[in-house]
């Protein structure tokens, strides 16, 4: 059975672009893990201009994964800190280790590349048959989530 908690508390990075559906509820949205995030209802930002905006990588926590495994369904995120693209690099094949659990694939940089902001370009992601795809931020700064076996 798929809990849905398996995602939740896992630190990473996306891209936040502009909803453009006109009957939205969330103005800013992302497709990084291969389907919808939204940011948390409840995510206070600390500074009030510090909110993510259309085209901008941040640091996100998800928060919860709903209708877990399914191509329908989003993920809750909550912004943590914007990264400028140039501070992000590509990951390729080689760099990480790979772990399926439930319909999500994760991709483990490998401790060479601790520290370093990382994602998954859309032509690996698309080379990947599951539902989402999630790179794991691995840095000294936010805790891992140890995954199930």
């Amino acid at each position: 059975m798929i809990s849905g908690t398996v995602t939740n508390d896992i630190y990473t990075i996306i891209k936040f672009h502009e909803n453009n559906d006109v009957n939205r509820i969330n103005k800013i949205i992302s497709r990084t893990f291969g389907k919808f995030a939204v940011i948390d209802k409840n995510w206070n930002p600390t500074n009030p201009k510090s909110v993510p905006h259309s085209e901008e990588f941040w640091i996100v926590k998800i928060k919860m994964e709903i209708r877990a495994g399914q191509k329908e369904g989003c993920f809750v995120v909550e912004p943590i800190e914007r990264i400028d693209l140039e501070d992000i690099n590509p990951l390729i094949p080689g760099m990480y280790t790979e772990k399926d659990v439930e319909n999500i694939r994760f991709l483990i940089p490998n401790e060479q590349y601790r520290n370093k902001y990382l994602i998954a370009s859309t032509d690996l992601k698309k080379t990947i048959n599951k539902t989402s795809v999630i790179v794991l931020l691995r840095h000294d700064d936010y805790p891992e989530k140890e995954l199930p076996n």
